[in-house]
Order: structure tokens, then C-alpha cells, then sequence
């Protein structure tokens, strides 16, 4: 069970960054002298983490790996956030404490901008419609609300954003 104190003992957290990098790890965390001397000489004092195939930086620690976002919450608050961590700034590597929250799902995906796959208008709640027409919509706890038809997908996309405002609470503005 990863801890906040075996976690400050292995790594530092720079707060304004959201960079971890690696202290100078204690003897006890080690089976072998040798490998307490190699790991420290190799690693001591380097960034920590590599990113994830979704983008996200992953640190290993007591034999498995670590979202950074998740280790940054415990780091500073000591425990493991209770729901999902939203990057505010929908940067997945910018791990400042002040661009994460705790939230649930549903509040995360209200957060997310870019249109699903498949969305041949490029733009999140816009949907291409017939006669050169785009129409923006909206999901309201699991129900579709039809915000009009539009002339450009622009005018659609921001219909959408502005309802976003109102009906998604956890939605960050631009």
C-alpha cells in the first residue's frame, strides 16, 4: 500500500511544475546494498515518470505504476483523490496541483472539448445535418436536447458551449 510518507520519502513535488524527481531513496527500500547504491546513482535527482500510450505521465513505485495526477493529490493532500482527477487545462501532463480536481465521472466528461471519432463537423455537440445545415445538441442527464440548426459549425459549437455553462456544472470555461 503506497503512503504518503513512502511517497515523499522516494520523491519530491514541485508544486508550481508538477514535476516529481526522484530523492536520493533510503537503503531500507532495497533487498541489496548494490542495488540501493545503483539505483541511486542512476537515478537520484532525474525526473521522474514516462508517458503513457494515452499521454498521461506514469511513475513506478512498490512494483507498479502511478498516474502522476493521482500521486500529486496524495502527495498533497494524503490520500488518494475518492473520484476521478480532471486536468482542468485538459493537459495531461501538467500534473500543478492547482489544474487538478477530484470529481466523478460525469463531471470529468463534461470537461472534455474535442469531438468524439467519427464526428465529420469537428466539433464537440455539432452534428452535420442535412442541406449544408449543423445542428447543436446537447446531453442533459442522459437526455438529448436539440439546441437548433445552424448555418456553420462555429455558430452550432457555440450554441453547444453556452449550454454547456448552464447544464454541465463541472464544465470549465475557456
Amino acid at each position: 500500500m503506497l503512503t504518503q510518507e513512502y511517497l515523499k520519502e522516494c520523491l519530491n513535488y514541485n508544486h508550481e511544475t508538477g514535476v516529481f524527481t526522484w530523492k536520493e531513496r533510503p537503503e531500507k527500500h532495497f533487498k541489496r546494498n548494490r542495488d540501493f547504491k545503483m539505483w541511486n546513482t542512476m537515478y537520484k535527482f532525474t525526473v521522474a515518470g514516462s508517458q503513457s500510450a494515452k499521454g498521461y505521465i506514469r511513475i513506478r513505485l512498490l512494483g507498479r505504476d502511478f498516474f502522476a495526477h493521482r500521486l500529486a493529490w496524495l502527495y498533497v493532500y494524503g490520500t488518494f483523490p475518492n473520484n476521478q482527477i480532471d486536468h482542468k487545462d485538459q493537459n495531461k501532463q501538467n500534473n500543478r496541483i492547482d489544474n487538478l480536481r477530484d470529481v466523478t465521472n460525469q463531471i470529468n466528461s463534461h470537461n472534455i472539448t474535442n469531438a468524439s471519432l467519427g464526428n465529420k463537423s469537428s466539433f464537440r455537440g455539432v452534428r452535420t445535418c442535412y442541406q449544408g445545415k449543423y445542428q447543436a445538441r446537447i446531453y442533459v442527464d442522459g437526455v438529448e436536447v436539440n439546441l437548433g440548426m445552424f448555418d456553420t459549425p462555429q455558430q452550432a459549437h457555440a450554441s453547444y458551449l453556452e449550454a454547456k455553462k448552464i447544464h454541465h456544472k463541472g464544465y470549465i470555461y475557456d
